[in-house]
């Protein structure tokens, strides 16, 4: 059983010598074993399972004296690679179960509501839809993405055709019109009058430069966290200060908010009291705002002091 499950031959051998053919295809010969195979001498049935020992192997059920395991066989005579295949089995197994019972529990699974029905291929479409609204923005990343490559690359053949048209304009100065018949030398004749390769040397002096600066660029961000990874480590305690720190804004607005309450029923309080004190003069005949004339009086003063801190001093 064990030994056809797990890559074994198909049947195992019998104590009386059975071959390997099965039980509705036997040879003419009489039938005597369980599977209706041949019968043979002792000394046959100890070659016979001698050539049908298994090779050890994960895929094979065997004891540790390399005989086949059968249902009396002991966990503890099993071969350890058979050992282990078991147990890897029984812990898929027992993952499968655990699986299982989730599943079990999943009150949505056991409900026949249409109402719930439709909730969940309500949810299977969104999530198809966001699915499909993925795939679109990876494919227009990687199309975008793509474009920008093509650009970076147009830019830097056109920037490597720019450098080599300067160097052999300049090299064309310097040298073809000083002295007619001198001929370029062909590394420099291939370097100036051939195609433009990428990467150049332009380009990679340049990618160099680059790296070397971003790693001084790497250096200088470390120097800088460093001190701040100390002060944080030093200063761990704040951490909960700054979580009070809302309810401590929170307590302040309010108190905020008590006293704009208080000032605004004083300032209420004031203008009735002045309303009832200039009804009373007018009332006794005198019409005048004294409080009126006091902020004139104020203002007048104010912009007097303004003008003489503002006057230029005499010579």
């Amino acid at each position: 059983m064990f030994g056809s499950n797990f890559g074994g031959p198909s049947a195992p051998a019998s104590p009386f010598g059975a071959t390997s053919a099965p039980a509705f295809g036997a040879s003419s010969t009489p039938a005597f074993g369980q599977f209706g195979g041949a019968l043979v001498p002792f000394q046959g049935r100890q070659q016979q399972q001698q050539q049908r020992l298994p090779a050890l192997n994960a895929q094979t059920l065997v004891t540790a004296n390399n005989q086949w395991a059968n249902h009396s066989t002991k966990f503890s005579d099993i071969h350890p690679e058979g050992q282990k295949e078991l147990r890897r089995l029984e812990q898929f197994i027992r993952q499968s179960r655990e699986q299982c019972q989730e599943l079990d529990q999943c009150s949505r699974l056991h409900s026949s509501s249409r109402q719930q029905k439709q909730e969940m291929e309500q949810q299977a479409q969104a999530l198809k839809q966001a699915l499909q609204r993925s795939a679109t923005r990876h494919i227009v990343d990687e199309q975008e993405a793509t474009a920008v490559r093509e650009r970076v690359l147009q830019l830097l053949r056109d920037t490597d055709a720019g450098m080599r048209a300067l160097q052999r304009s300049s090299y064309f100065l310097k040298h073809v019109l000083g002295s007619q018949a001198q001929v370029l030398p062909p590394n420099t004749r291939d370097r100036l009058l051939g195609p433009v390769r990428l990467p150049s040397d332009f380009l990679r002096q340049s990618m160099q430069s680059f790296e070397a600066m971003a790693e001084q660029f790497a250096v200088v961000v470390t120097q800088q966290l460093a001190p701040l990874e100390a002060d944080a480590r030093q200063d761990a305690g704040e951490q909960e200060g700054l979580q009070a720190l809302p309810a401590s804004l929170s307590n302040l607005h309010d108190y905020l908010v008590y006293v704009a309450a208080r000032i605004e029923r004083l300032s209420d309080s004031l203008a009735s009291a002045r309303s009832a004190f200039l009804a009373a003069r007018r009332q006794a005949g005198d019409y005048t705002d004294p409080f009126a004339e006091a902020e004139e009086q104020a203002a007048a003063a104010s912009q007097a002091s303004k003008q003489h801190i503002a006057r230029p001093l005499a010579p």
